[in-house]
């Protein structure tokens, strides 16, 4: 690989990583029980292979939490086998009326 007229060396690392491992962040949501909102959002801890994005909603597809959420909290470690945790990026209290159920 050639790149020419390159001043800036994360650039060339950028370029590097895209053409032979890209990877992405992911960002998305799952689902609440006796939440103040039926979705969560949350995030993975460092990019995944690009080739393993679908790997990754496949799993978090199946993935319902029990409020209360706290931001921050682990949803799924090493998700799909990428070696990136899942956390949730906000809080849901638990409904009122759901603390008085078992």
């Amino acid at each position: 690989m050639v790149a020419e007229g390159m001043g800036c060396r994360r650039g060339i690392e950028y370029v590097r990583q895209e053409v032979l491992n890209p990877q992405r962040t992911i960002a998305t949501s799952v689902k609440v029980l006796n939440g103040s909102m039926p979705l969560v959002s949350v995030r993975v801890t460092k990019p995944v292979p690009k080739a393993r994005i679908a790997d990754v909603m496949d799993e978090l597809r199946g993935v319902t939490l029990r409020a209360p959420v706290e931001a921050g909290q682990l949803v799924v470690r090493d998700v799909a086998d990428t070696g990136s945790d899942v956390i949730a990026t906000r809080r849901v209290p638990r409904l009122p009326e759901a603390q008085n159920r078992c």
